[in-house]
């Protein structure tokens, strides 16, 4: 039995199991299909994270901003990679998410070269407030270009 829970204990099921809990298959909005909503406040999250690190003058602001950066990233990956899902149909779904990725992975690319060269023409305080402004504009994208793919409606009673 040991064997099994430290070979298990990599998946969701397995963790969970060890933690003595259930795991976790979406978040609330998500689950209530408000995943344009969820999108756009995950990145708001990460936006007031980048604003409280750029704010920050010692190790309790940035570690501050750091657990909520890390907060906000966490629940923009699922949600965005539900949003994702919802609107590929199934025959090409699988592409779909590829092509996110390769999009979401270059963006990670892309953002540290650019934080560098905003580094080091205008110093690190400028670098953070570029990538929160950059996150801000994402967020604004989010609210006026993604739409709802499903509409969340109250259970109705069966006869």
């Amino acid at each position: 039995m040991r064997v099994l829970a430290v070979r298990r204990a990599g998946t969701p099921e397995g963790a969970a199991m060890v933690r003595g809990t259930r795991p976790r298959r979406a978040t609330r909005p998500v689950r209530l299909g408000l995943r344009a909503n969820a999108a756009q406040f995950t990145l708001l999250v990460a936006v007031n994270a980048l604003v409280v690190i750029a704010r920050g003058e010692g190790f309790g602001g940035w570690a501050a901003g750091a657990v909520l950066l890390g907060a906000g990233t966490a629940m923009v990956y699922p949600t965005l990679l539900a949003v994702v899902g919802d609107v590929a149909h199934p025959a090409w779904r699988g592409r779909a998410v590829g092509v996110y990725r390769v999009w979401r992975d270059l963006g990670y690319a892309v953002g540290a070269v650019l934080g560098g060269i905003v580094a080091d023409l205008m110093g690190l305080h400028a670098a953070v407030w570029a990538a929160a402004g950059i996150s801000a504009v994402s967020a604004l994208v989010v609210a006026v270009r993604m739409y709802e793919t499903h509409r969340w409606a109250p259970a109705t009673p069966r006869d």
